[in-house]
């Protein structure tokens, strides 16, 4: 064999293997930083979830609904320095949406006027009960467009709602007979029956509970009309229909 020989170099077949480590680490690092990215974000979202429920939920005796971010960490469950009332705590386009854009809506869909009263916890809408329901039947509403303004009047006050009281007020008037015994049948058995339908109408209503809905009648100061008299007629434009969203569980 000749001094000038060369030794045939072997071949590493595995050299492939610090590539691919090196990919691998590479794609390790960037899920870290992703995942780091994404929990900073919830924790973000969770602190604007927070800090929003304490703009929206004030109660009148200047407490919160739920708990909230304000100064020094203070949970919203705390005391603030004055107690607000809940639509004035709200954002202008909130205030808008309940003071105009819903009565507009309302007026459209029924031809009825929709009243509001404002309090320092509770929002009310009055209406004719006639505006809600057709003449002598508990259901369904009116039109899908009450059904739509409805649930957008409680969707709109579920941002502050602990407790909706539905109620009904009409003339104490004779609107029929029992098919079974004969006896007089008065307005406030239909509004009853209205009321049950609106409870789990509300009930289904995005961000209300069922406990949440409370439903009461009552008959209007007014006389007990006998059967065919004048003023049983269009008593369901008499009747009143108010819905109350309120921060007081009392």
């Amino acid at each position: 064999m000749g001094k000038g020989h060369k030794h045939e170099e072997h071949q590493n077949m595995e050299a492939w293997v610090i590539s691919y480590a090196d990919m691998v680490t590479l794609l390790f690092a960037l899920f870290v930083v992703l995942y780091a990215i994404g929990e900073t974000k919830l924790r973000k979202l969770q602190l604007l979830k927070k800090s929003l429920q304490f703009a929206f939920s004030f109660e009148g005796n200047g407490k919160t609904k739920e708990p909230g971010i304000h100064d020094k960490g203070q949970d919203g469950r705390g005391e603030v320095v004055q107690a607000a009332q809940i639509l004035t705590a709200q954002s202008q386009s909130m205030r808008q949406f309940l003071s105009k854009e819903l009565p507009e809506k309302f007026l459209e869909a029924s031809g009825h006027s929709l009243k509001i009263v404002q309090t320092d916890d509770t929002v009310s809408f009055v209406a004719p009960l006639s505006a809600y329901f057709h003449a002598m039947r508990s259901n369904p509403l009116k039109s899908d467009q009450i059904s739509h303004v409805l649930a957008d009047i409680a969707g709109a006050a579920s941002t502050f709602t602990e407790t909706v009281r539905v109620r009904i007020e009409a003339p104490n008037v004779v609107i029929g007979r029992d098919r079974q015994n004969g006896l007089y049948v008065r307005s406030g058995r239909l509004c009853v029956d209205r009321l049950y339908f609106l409870q789990e109408f509300l009930s289904n209503v995005h961000n209300i509970d069922p406990h949440q809905v409370l439903v009461e009648f009552r008959y209007d100061d007014g006389p007990v009309y006998p059967p065919g008299s004048p003023s049983e007629q269009g008593w369901e434009e008499r009747a009143r229909l108010t819905l109350a969203f309120s921060n007081s569980s009392k």
